[in-house]
């Protein structure tokens, strides 16, 4: 799978925001655990069906991981609460719809601080790289990391 990568500086010091367009290696733990050894990776992944997955890393584990607001699971499923509703996601609504784009962002911007724009993504110098999937597997639109090393 194809993925594009930009650095990105926030308060904390440098990210990594890594675009995969019609892609899912965010969702995969195979990946990302090791991926988020010694960091945080928190992923967003979307597809045409409507269906959305979110997924907070640090450390090699996976903290929280939800599709519906009121449904969340992994080793501490309901940290990011208060950073959800602050986000704008419904938490007592079991009948919502999954959380858009702008909720997820939104998330992903109070855990790393960085603010996705069209304009970030437009002026942004890409690198790109290839992810080999393991066998058997099948699709996130962003993965946010801390840079290594820039």
């Amino acid at each position: 799978m194809l993925m594009g990568a930009m650095s990105v500086r926030c308060c904390d010091g440098p990210w990594t925001l890594a675009v995969e367009i019609n892609g899912f290696a965010g969702t995969l733990g195979k990946l990302m655990a090791p991926a988020s050894a010694g960091t945080r990776i928190v992923s967003h992944f979307t597809n045409m069906k409507g269906h959305r997955l979110s997924s907070w890393w640090e450390d090699g584990e996976l903290r929280t991981r939800f599709e519906w607001p009121h449904n969340r699971s992994g080793s501490t499923p309901d940290a990011l609460v208060d950073a959800m509703a602050r986000a704008g996601f419904d938490l007592d609504d079991d009948e919502q719809a999954g959380p858009g784009i702008p909720e997820n962002l939104a998330l992903a911007e109070q855990l790393t601080g960085v603010r996705v724009t069209a304009e970030l993504l437009d002026n942004a110098t890409h690198g790109a790289g290839i992810v080999q999937l393991p066998p058997s597997t099948t699709r996130p639109i962003a993965i946010f990391a801390p840079s290594f090393g820039a």
